[in-house]
């Protein structure tokens, strides 16, 4: 027997010595239930599927040292034995990660050839682990070629001798393991590579891809770990999907590595600071960013487990309060719980994060964490908690407090017993009524259990404060908690009386408001309506405010927050039909907030000062950065029904103290009828990198731009019939004009010349006759054929321009019954048509007749257009065989058609600039036979999912229909009844008896149509000819330079059917191809 000490200078004694008998490991007899498996984002086991979730901890057994740790050193290093899988299990855990060595089962100089020590080694494992109820995910700790991890620089990744043998040899490793124990339910799984550090993600994933292949080749009962991968600068790839069954995707979370490191001396020592840490915005909502950023996302989208195989932090903060450890593992903990993310600990035993701390020898309990032991025993679990089931309970102003509050006739009445009785997850709905009390919600949800408070009937439960006390409050000052708190339909008014106040205050962050009302905070000098205050990450969607003080919506910060509120589809409005005046300085306010939103929002009237303001403030934490204006109306600010004359200004970028506003964005935005200017930028002081991209300033009484941060850049904008253009003695320094257009409405407006840097040079900028704006809030394109103006056609969501159509307004017929406003009616009035084209079919078929839309709205590229299914006038549109119509989406709703006509003299055209819905019928017509004309013709689809056999297009008797197969240089004949598919993109030759017109019906093809596997055959006559169609119901401008053109022959034929002949054509193809050698040709 040989017992060996730490170090042979080191003095040791010996009290106790056991000799246990060697363990002898059997491999059971098992059925594929008995083993962990991925169901969607979970893990299941058992033939019942029993969700499972593992809570480990770390076993380490490994070296990153390769030439100085042979490896009884690292085994006699970290010990650990089958007491310690029974205290592990005592604390409540499940999974033990085991970290490997190659080196325990082979040497370098002898590869291939596996130690039955290292087997007997990890059967022991097993063995205890199994004995305590704990599964083990075998981790390669040190693959070949050693530890990786950032700063690797070991034999693995590269292309040499060396690299690839060492990598086959890993391959062959887990194939050993794999096999050896494909029966052994106790093993979780296989973390194939801890850490690596590839040079780049295709490296990596085609590697693993083939270390996965060679496992399911003998395993296909395990599951398999997929670890993110570090990059060489010290970053992560992506995770991307491989292919393959009863995979799980692993990120490692230390995060902040300074904070989860700090006081370890191998790691320099240094002081990390505290958790939380309001002023670096270090906390939960920052641990649930970086998780979901680091891969829990990923898992999410593609509906896969996500584990955490490493987490943790420095045993050395657990004992000192300040440092928040035990906050940090409860957040981490919760987060994992919520997303179910398994999870195992670093470390049981190691000096830096271990539970354990001694060096050397077995873990001593002289030597542990007792802070982070209680926060175990206290939190571990093996199994999601279950969501919380959801109760919807209502109340009513006639309700009572003593009912069940379950069903609208048992209702309770009011909102302190409602919110003592429910939880995450529940929901109270409001009857119709007023509600003489105030909404205090302290209840918090979270973001899988919201909490819906939401009016039975929209803006029919009225909460009202009478002057005397808030409408409605969520949290309380200096509380910044998460409440995930959904409120909707609701309309509030009526704010306290006094200073400081609001109709709603926010203190708390995730909050979402939908179609909610905020009226009349008029009784104190500084009452805002809605108020997002030293919170974060707050919704208002589709919400009116009217009659405010001083801010109809707000985000206020001071303490240098990111703010992250969004305003989306919100109306403000200085006047309300129950007031004879005006009241606001402005509707739209962020005040020191950072990375919010304002998007496709109305300003509209009624303002003393602002339709939007984005301002600073004195105080060292106002930032006021980041924030965007995108695709919102401001109209008429300044104007008030009293006659009086305000300084009224679209939108004001400002800084009034703190540090200078930075990088804020005004895109797609219309600035109309101010009383003073569209725009002003800095005019108390300094901002920084203002960008205006794509906006029309119009009918403002002074300047449309009056700017005094040099770092603006104005670009593709329109100034049009303003007092004044641009404020140019006013300007200091130097300012970027790109591709913007300016008129000669605009009084005083310098000439070209001396704007300041380059306006537009084209000359049909300054054209009297440019047509600018476009009679419509969509203001497009000019003369000149510039993108410039705004498009305000479009919904934004979380500052992204979508396709889905922002018109008619969401809230209009609420505005219209609430305030007595009609705003498609009054922007049709100022701007033209709205967005929106609807098909009336008042007086024909005729697309192009404006009596057949409503507003006489005909549809262009920046308008929508929509067939209902029963038309006021009962016709449904034609598009006529010489015409050429655009939209920019189409939707043909069930039951409702369009046609589009085909003749002798020509085909109609339809361009569908963004998406397309429903049935459409296309003709086409086509010259039958004759005796001087042999009748041949190309054609192909522009439906998708169309068969000959439809619609006369069936060959008949004597008639044909031909395919050109390129691999046999022959047509391919179609007989009649033949249900064969045309297919889009391809090309077909027929011929018919008798003229007509021919119709496809189905759906649009609106989207690019890729041709692939095109072949070249060589054969006589023939070689690598294939026949091209056009997908769609307009003509192809073959000679436009956006067409791809790759592998394909130079020259293209196009078939003349006047002469009967083919012709050349010099092709920019509309299809992408496969590189062929040599290349197809295309008819």
């Amino acid at each position: 027997m040989k017992i060996i000490g730490p170090d042979p200078d080191v003095d040791f004694y010996v009290d106790d010595i056991a000799i246990n008998l060697p363990l002898s490991y059997t491999a059971p007899s098992s059925s594929p239930s008995d083993f962990i498996r991925a169901s969607g984002r979970d893990l299941v086991v058992g033939a019942g599927n029993d969700p499972l979730k593992l809570q480990g901890i770390n076993f380490w057994a490994y070296s990153d040292d390769l030439d100085d740790d042979p490896m009884e050193i690292v085994f006699n290093s970290y010990k650990y034995d089958w007491t310690d899988y029974a205290k592990v299990a005592a604390l409540g855990y499940n999974c033990v990660r085991l970290n490997m060595d190659y080196r325990a089962f082979e040497d370098d100089d002898d590869p291939y050839s596996y130690k039955q020590e290292g087997w007997e080694w990890l059967e022991r494992n097993i063995i205890h682990a199994k004995n305590s109820g704990i599964y083990l995910l075998l981790d390669m700790h040190t693959p070949q070629g050693g530890y990786q991890s950032y700063g690797f620089s070991g034999d693995f990744w590269g292309s040499g001798t060396a690299d690839i043998a060492n990598r086959n040899r890993l391959t062959a490793l887990w194939a050993e393991i794999a096999t050896r124990y494909k029966d052994e339910p106790a093993i979780a799984g296989f973390d194939i590579i801890n850490e690596p550090l590839p040079p780049s993600a295709s490296d990596y994933y085609t590697y693993i891809q083939q270390l996965v292949n060679a496992i399911r080749a003998v395993n296909t009962n395990h599951l398999i770990d997929i670890e993110q991968a570090f990059t060489p600068a010290g970053g992560s790839y992506d995770h991307q999907i491989v292919t393959g069954t009863n995979l799980m995707y692993d990120t490692h979370f230390y995060y902040a590595w300074n904070y989860a490191s700090q006081l370890i001396p191998s790691y320099g020592g240094n002081d990390g600071g505290n958790y939380p840490d309001p002023s670096e915005d270090f906390d939960k909502n920052d641990l649930e960013t970086v998780l979901l950023d680091d891969g829990l996302q990923f898992c999410i989208d593609n509906n896969v487990p996500h584990n955490a195989g490493e987490f943790g932090l420095s045993r050395y903060i657990f004992p000192i309060p300040e440092k928040g450890a035990t906050t940090w593992m409860a957040d981490v903990y919760d987060l994992h719980n919520e997303n179910k993310v398994c999870a195992q600990q670093w470390t049981y035993h190691g000096s830096g994060f271990g539970l354990y701390y001694n060096v050397f020898g077995f873990p001593d309990e002289d030597y542990k964490v007792t802070e982070l032991e209680t926060f175990l025993q206290n939190n571990n679990t093996t199994v999601f908690p279950t969501a919380p089931t959801s109760t919807t309970y209502f109340i009513d102003p006639s309700g009572s407090d003593g009912a069940s509050g379950l069903g609208a006739l048992n209702a309770w009445a009011t909102f302190s017993h409602a919110f003592g009785n429910m939880g995450a997850g529940d929901e109270l709905v409001l009857a119709d009524g007023t509600y003489n009390q105030t909404l205090e919600i302290s209840l918090t949800g979270t973001s899988t259990d919201t909490i819906t408070i939401r009016a039975m009937n929209d803006g029919q439960a009225i909460i009202d404060g009478e002057g005397v006390r808030k409408p409605g409050i969520i949290g309380s000052s200096g509380a910044n908690t998460d409440s995930y708190i959904e409120i909707e339909g609701i309309i509030f008014k009526n704010a306290k009386s006094g200073t400081d106040d609001a109709i709603f205050h926010v203190w708390n962050n995730h909050n979402t408001f939908r179609r909610c009302s905020f009226y009349f905070a008029e009784s104190g000098s500084n009452q805002q309506g809605l108020a997002f205050t030293h919170s974060q990450y707050n919704l208002a969607e589709d919400c009116i405010g009217a009659y405010i003080t001083r801010h109809c919506f707000m985000s206020w910060d001071d303490n240098g927050l990111e703010t992250h509120n969004t305003f989306r589809r919100c109306f403000a409005t200085g006047y309300h039909p129950d007031r004879s005046d005006s009241l606001g300085i402005s509707h739209f306010n962020i005040y020191g907030g950072s990375y919010d939103i304002v998007e496709n929002c109305i300003g509209w009237y009624g303002s003393q000062n602002y339709g939007t303001s984005v301002h600073s403030q004195t105080g060292a934490n106002y930032k006021c950065n980041n924030n965007k204006v995108l695709g919102s109306i401001m109209l008429g600010a300044g104007q008030v029904s009293t006659s009086q004359w305000y300084e009224g200004i679209g939108i004001s970028i400002n800084h009034a103290g703190g540090e200078a506003p930075k990088y804020n964005e005004v895109e797609n935005c219309v600035l109309f009828g101010n009383q003073m200017h569209g725009f002003n930028i800095g005019e108390e002081g300094r901002t920084e990198y203002t960008i205006i991209n794509h906006c029309v300033m119009q009918n403002n009484d002074s300047y449309a731009i009056r700017c005094k941060d040099p770092l603006t850049t104005i670009s593709n904008s329109v100034f049009y019939d303003n007092e004044y253009g641009y404020n140019s003695s006013y300007h200091e320094g130097t300012y970027s004009f790109i591709d913007n257009f300016g008129n000669v409405g605009n009084n005083g407006v310098p000439s070209e010349e001396t704007w300041p840097n380059s306006f537009s040079s084209d000359p049909l900028i300054t054209d009297a006759g440019l047509q600018i704006p476009t009679n419509s809030p969509c203001y497009g394109t000019g003369e000149s054929g510039s993108d410039v103006g705004a498009t305000i056609c479009s919904r934004y969501v979380d500052g992204v321009l979508t396709g889905e159509p922002l018109w008619p307004w969401p809230m209009q017929d609420r505005i219209l019954a609430e305030l007595g406003i009609d705003i498609t009616a009054e922007l049709t009035t100022k701007f033209g048509p709205t967005c929106q084209s609807l098909w009336t079919g008042n007086s024909s078929t005729d697309w192009g007749a404006t009596t057949n839309w409503t507003g006489s709205n005909i549809p262009d590229d920046f308008k929508d257009a929509t067939i209902p299914t029963s038309p006021a006038g009962g016709n449904f549109p034609q598009i006529g065989s010489s015409a050429e119509v655009s939209c920019k989406n189409l939707t043909i709703e069930t039951g409702a058609s369009l046609t589009i006509k085909s003749n002798a003299l020509g085909t109609g055209s339809l361009i569908v600039e963004g998406t397309s819905s429903g049935n459409i019928t296309i003709e086409r017509y086509i010259a039958g036979h004759t005796t001087e004309f042999n009748g041949w013709h190309f054609l192909s689809s522009p439906v998708a999912t169309f068969t000959i056999d439809r619609s006369g297009f069936d060959p008949g008797e004597n008639d044909d229909l031909y395919r050109w197969e390129e691999t046999t240089s022959l047509w391919m004949n179609h007989k009649a009844g033949d249900p064969v598919q045309i297919v889009s993109g391809t090309g077909y030759l027929v011929a018919y008896q008798s003229s007509g017109a021919k119709t496809f019906s189905g759906i649009l093809n609106n989207s690019n149509i890729t041709k692939t596997n095109l072949s070249y055959t060589p054969v006589a006559n023939g070689t690598g000819w294939h026949l091209i169609g056009n997908p769609f119901p307009s003509a192809i401008l073959w000679d436009a330079t956006s067409w791809g053109l790759s592998g394909v022959n130079a020259t293209a034929k196009i078939w003349k059917e006047s002469t009967a002949s083919y012709i050349d054509k010099q092709v920019i193809l509309i299809f992408q191809k496969m590189t062929l050698s040599p290349p197809p040709r295309v008819l």
